[in-house]
């Protein structure tokens, strides 16, 4: 995984999607969730990088949903924001999102706003 960090951030990009993918099948051949997610969210970001915006779309979906679903406030607001610029994107690109994007999207931002407020409330007495 941070070997495919490095390979983007030199322009690799081909070499760094490699090396997120072999991480990717490693976190999920061993139930590593988070691991998983954060894989797919660097996945997104080539994808971003070299114009894939739809696959970068896809990505960052599938991360959003691991990181809301286990409570990792951070990583999820780190990638929401990303998904919203990928959408902007491939709006101002005139590219139509589908309906399941949108629909997917659309609970993803409503499950993101929840965990951001149960993240953000003060803890019960019970």
């Amino acid at each position: 995984g941070n070997m495919g960090l490095v390979y983007r951030e030199k322009g690799d990009l081909n070499k760094a999607l490699e090396c997120h993918s072999k991480a990717l099948e490693v976190h999920r051949r061993i139930g590593h969730s988070l691991g998983e997610a954060i894989q797919l969210a660097n996945i997104g970001l080539v994808y971003r990088a070299n114009g894939t915006l739809r696959d970068a779309l896809t990505h960052n979906r599938q991360a959003l949903r691991i990181f809301i679903s286990t409570g990792a406030t951070m990583l999820a607001d780190r990638v929401y924001r990303e998904l919203k610029e990928v959408t902007e994107q491939i709006e101002a690109a005139g590219i139509e999102l589908s309906e399941e994007d949108r629909r997917a999207i659309a609970e993803l931002t409503e499950n993101h706003e929840k965990l951001k407020s149960e993240a953000s409330a003060p803890p019960s007495d019970e």
